[in-house]
């Protein structure tokens, strides 16, 4: 069986969709032929590799605040191979790789999973979002299955878009155990006067960053946050810090390899 990995960005990019696929391509590349199909919007990463059994091939793309990642490149591919696979699993309805995977569907089987949010995250965005809705029902529409992370993603999708529950299912997303090996040494080698609280993903609005920041400001001062990741909301998010004097006690990390996450 060979089968299309299709998302907005992959491996070296750290994210939750980039690890999602990650962390499934290189699990099936064990008992099948799998092409992950993604774009790079900086053109520095290799057109085509291979990263642990799997074929990466990468298209150039727009993404304006690293967002929507259009690609007519991936479009064109598509057009021309989608019939060489067996299966497209297509990924993130909030970009368009999932949708030009829709639009060049042939005769195989189309899996998307969304990781749905609801809404733009930004006003800008949200707007967008609304007349996108009509293309985005299309993915559901045509896809074979819709695997939601989260019975909330399922309720949202249920909401807003007219697709027959019996082909949602809700897979969570698993965690790779290997990565937390050596949390107790990390944690014996920090300042036992220092608690930390740890934050790693994307700095936008809909993740309730400045809920933790508000709430540093009531917790003693041996409690310090330290933020791995970058986005739009992180202006906001040092503004807030600094007006409630919590500033000196988060700290902010960012394109860092795995490794050094740890």
């Amino acid at each position: 069986m060979k089968i299309a990995q299709v998302c907005p960005r992959f491996y070296p990019d750290i994210g939750g969709v980039e690890t999602h696929v990650y962390e499934i391509s290189k699990r099936l590349a064990k008992e099948f032929d799998v092409d992950v199909l993604t774009t790079d919007p900086s053109g520095k990463l290799p057109k085509v590799e291979e990263v642990e059994g799997v074929t990466v091939r990468r298209f150039k793309s727009l993404a304006p605040g690293e967002a929507y990642y259009f690609s007519l490149d991936i479009y064109r591919y598509l057009k021309k191979h989608s019939t060489e696979y067996d299966l497209i699993h297509a990924h993130n309805y909030h970009a368009f790789p999932a949708l030009f995977a829709t639009l060049t569907k042939s005769n195989n089987k189309l899996i998307f999973t969304p990781h749905y949010h609801g809404r733009g995250h930004s006003f800008i965005r949200d707007e967008l979002h609304k007349p996108y809705k009509i293309f985005g029902r299309m993915i559901f529409e045509k896809a074979d299955a819709v695997i939601c992370v989260s019975n909330f993603e399922k309720g949202l999708i249920l909401k807003d878009f007219n697709v027959n529950s019996s082909k949602l299912f809700v897979i969570p997303n698993g965690v790779n155990l290997d990565e937390f090996k050596d949390v107790e040494k990390i944690k014996r080698q920090k300042d036992e006067n220092v608690k930390t609280i740890l934050y790693v993903g994307r700095i936008e609005k809909y993740k309730g960053l400045d809920y933790i920041i508000k709430a540093l400001k009531h917790l003693p001062e041996k409690y310090v946050l330290e933020i791995v990741g970058k986005g739009s909301y992180k202006s906001k998010i040092v503004k807030l810090a600094r007006e409630i004097r919590v500033i000196d006690r988060v700290r902010f990390y960012q394109d860092l390899n795995r490794g050094r996450i740890n």
